[in-house]
């Protein structure tokens, strides 16, 4: 394919959208735009009515992708492609583990050569894999990248993401003097306008509000800032009393609530208060403001925090400033902008069920045909206010094509995968009707490459995997330096050393028994397990793991053994899979009477699909632990 080169420099012109209208794109590794050499006529005609235009233009080839291999279709993947064809109307392809989802895609764009495809795919990894396996006719790009595009803001680099930028100096900028700091110092308050803000970035609001949950947080800070420690637990006895309710959590969160303002706990507010219960929030709050002046200042606090997050999103958009934004703030901004996508005939929307529902009301709103492929039994980020976008089309009577047959794994990995869909059905017979769920079908054959993974259900089970793992190991990011650290700190507060980081989460513990005990009353799961693996293989040898793990330089990704969170493992396949023993207590509890491991009675859904992530990452085998087993029936 002929390429024509038009210069580094016409990238800031205004019709650059005419030119990525005829099928131009900016390539920045040769810093031209490139045009389809059928196209070559009309590109010479868009640049001759710009006289300013620096010549000469330069003919340069590409290679087109790299064909990818096509089977037969499978009757599924025929259907699919026939409803395409003969309708108009959106489809969706609720696509099983390793049922060949983005080749199903690739096919299709290759039998409509004449249609052009516009492809969200879930990260940049994604993108780059698909502009290697699809046609010249789609457009292979992620959310992040099409909002980046759309607001130019490769003509303000100061205004782009920047690691670990000090939003403090802001402060000055938002606050007046006039308004009430409630025991935060000027970060703890940015702290609290980027929460704010991040809440309305992950929003199709157009104006930001105080979300229910900061609100009540705000003010338990506000009214607790007004009394004295004995104020406060001699009204919670009361209230517990006339209630009939153990007051034991309840008074915990009191002095802990005391503590953070008095200083002793100068973390961030919404790490520091991240595992209380609403309810308790919502009663604390209720309880106290019954008083007409305690409750006027609750409200004011209110109207400050909604107005000057106002303010810092303002600042945060305004491109006279060198203020950067973060990656939702610019596809915030985007989506806010209500922008018209033209010149596809159908947008195709990659991983579906963990939709950012911003990207969702963009590409909802276009006249384009939409394509949403996913697996509905993937959605995992619900808790990150991912929507499941499968599911809410297949309850709404879309055309749904289902993709069941994979190719990954045979019968016995199949089998595993569908014992987690029953355990599915089972907790959540209210949502599915007998039979919705599905089943996967094993075609696939084993490959034999002899890879190994252990996938683990957080980051401190990474690190007890590892701590119990010998010879290389490729973690990928999933033991990044803060989450090291963390342990550290844990280690320090073990040995009673206080805990120097300002950003810990741990700040301001120097008990190590006070921490276990707050851990245990939040029900911190992470906490709790790093506490117990420090226990259980000694403090010194916890604190000489975390350090050489620290320092290391990893193991690249060809070490026989991986060890990543089933978050990370998500779209990845090994031959041999272990799934780690922290996914236990996401299933059982620890009754303290009997002294034995129940199974809970509710589990989260994203918890469910996490664990058939898991064990569907399997092309050969795959093992779970004994716990697991039985609640599968294996």
């Amino acid at each position: 394919m002929q390429m024509i080169s038009l210069g580094r420099d016409s990238r800031t012109y205004h019709f650059r959208d005419t030119l990525k209208g005829i099928g131009c794109r900016f390539d920045p590794g040769s810093k031209c735009w490139l045009v389809p050499a059928d196209r070559h006529c009309e590109a010479v005609r868009i640049i001759a009515e710009r006289p300013d235009f620096p010549p000469p233009l330069r003919l340069v080839e590409e290679h087109e992708p790299d064909q990818v291999k096509e089977f037969p279709p499978t009757a599924e993947q025929a259907l699919f492609f026939r409803i395409f064809g003969d309708s108009i109307n959106d489809i969706v392809g609720n696509a099983y583990a390793g049922t060949g989802k983005t080749t199903t895609m690739v096919m299709v764009a290759r039998k409509f050569p004449r249609q052009r495809f516009l492809y969200i795919v879930y990260n940049r990894k994604n993108a780059k894999e698909a502009k290697a396996r699809f046609p010249k006719n789609v457009r292979a790009m992620t959310a992040h990248a099409l909002a980046f595009n759309g607001l130019n803001l490769n003509r303000y680099p100061n205004k782009t993401p920047r690691k670990g930028y000090d939003y403090t100096h802001i402060f000055s900028r938002i606050h007046d003097g006039r308004g009430s700091l409630p025991g935060l110092v000027a970060r703890q308050y940015i702290d609290v306008l980027r929460e704010v803000v991040a809440s309305f970035e992950e929003s199709i609001d157009d104006i930001i509000t105080v979300p229910y949950r900061i609100g009540l947080l705000l003010s338990s800070v506000q009214i607790a800032s007004g009394l004295s420690l004995d104020q406060m637990i001699a009204e919670a006895d009361k209230f517990c009393a006339k209630n009939g309710t153990p007051s034991g959590y309840y008074i915990t969160f009191l002095c802990n609530m005391r503590d953070f303002i008095r200083g002793k706990k100068r973390r961030n507010l919404f790490r520091f208060f991240d595992k209380t219960e609403n309810n308790v929030l919502r009663d604390f709050v209720a309880h106290f403001s019954a008083d007409a002046e305690v409750k006027s200042a609750v409200v004011e606090f209110h109207d400050q925090v909604q107005r000057h997050a106002r303010d810092f999103f303002r600042i945060l958009t305004d491109f006279d400033n060198d203020v950067p934004m973060g990656f939702n703030t610019y596809l915030k901004l985007y989506q806010l902008k209500k922008p018209v996508i033209n010149g596809f005939a159908a947008i195709m929307f990659d991983e579906a069920q963990d939709a950012n529902p911003v990207m969702l009301d963009i590409i909802m709103r276009q006249s384009a045909r939409k394509i949403w492929v996913g697996d509905r039994h993937q959605a995992i980020y619900q808790f990150n206010g991912a929507v499941n976008t499968i599911d809410d089309l297949i309850v709404s009577g879309a055309t749904v094509v289902p993709l069941t047959k994979s190719f990954r794994f045979g019968p016995n990995i199949a089998d595993a995968g569908n014992r987690v869909l029953e355990l599915k059905y089972r907790y959540f017979k209210e949502k599915y009707a007998p039979g919705s769920i599905g089943r996967i079908e094993g075609a696939g054959k084993a490959k034999g490459d002899g890879k190994r993974v252990i996938l683990c259900r957080s980051n401190v089970g990474v690190l007890e995997a590892a701590l119990s793992s010998k010879g290389p190991v490729f973690f990928g990011d999933c033991l990044p330096e803060e989450c090291l650290r963390d342990m550290l700190d844990i280690y320090d507060i073990s040995q009673g050393q206080p805990v120097r980081r300002e950003e810990s989460p741990y700040k301001g513990f120097t008990s190590f028994e006070d921490l276990k005990s707050e851990a245990e009353t939040a029900r911190d799961l992470d906490t709790c397990r790093a506490i117990s693996i420090l226990e259980r293989y000694g403090a010194q040898k916890f604190r000489e793991s975390v350090e050489s793990l620290l320092v290391s330089v990893r193991s690249g990704e060809d070490a026989p053994l991986h060890i990543i969170t089933a978050h990370r493992a998500k779209g990845m396949e090994w031959s041999h899979v272990t799934v780690a023993s922290d996914f236990v207590m996401r299933f059982y509890y620890f009754d303290r009477k009997t002294g034995e491991l129940l199974p809970k009675k509710f589990v989260p859904e994203d918890e469910v699909n996490l664990l058939y992530v898991a064990v569907t990452r399997a092309m050969d085998t795959v093992s779970v632990p004994l716990e697991i087993e039985e609640l599968l029936g294996i």
